[in-house]
């Protein structure tokens, strides 16, 4: 069955949610016009998923719904801005230390969603002032049991 963890500091409501089998890995995921995910997969280098940012919450327009596949093994990253950016760091570097942290982490910190998160988080705002608020959502699936 997949954990999900996640940690919110401030009052943000996250809306870019994804629904999934937790046997299978499969769903759909609405993205509200945030960053997109990052995916890790073993023996691949962290991406982040291309899915279509849609609009944001608010505005009168019909929610898309994309395809959303993690497979068993895999962990996937939802985050606010505030993760990556911030007065000193911008967006393109924040989304590349960001890959270079997730890439840093082994296996076993991995399928434990709720490490992973406090692992990316302090990693990410060490020695940045943090002056927007931080919302990380960690998804994991497990490995089939080879049994």
């Amino acid at each position: 069955m997949a954990r999900i963890t996640h940690v919110k500091k401030a009052q943000q409501r996250y809306a870019t949610v994804p629904v999934i089998d937790p046997e299978t890995g499969t769903g759909v995921l609405g993205n509200a016009g945030h960053l997109p995910a990052l995916v890790l997969e073993a023996g691949c280098a962290p991406r982040f998923d291309q899915v279509e940012a849609g609009t944001p919450l608010g505005w009168a327009s019909p929610r898309k719904q994309h395809a959303f596949n993690l497979r068993p093994g895999s962990t996937a990253v939802f985050y606010s801005d505030g993760l990556v950016e911030n007065r000193n760091r911008g967006l393109d570097t924040g989304l590349e230390e960001l890959a270079a942290v997730a890439a840093r982490a082994d296996e076993e910190l991995l399928a434990r969603p709720e490490r992973f998160l406090e692992y990316l988080v302090e990693r990410m705002l060490a020695g940045h002032e943090q002056d927007d608020d931080v919302t990380v959502f960690v998804m994991h699936v497990p490995a089939a049991d080879p049994r």
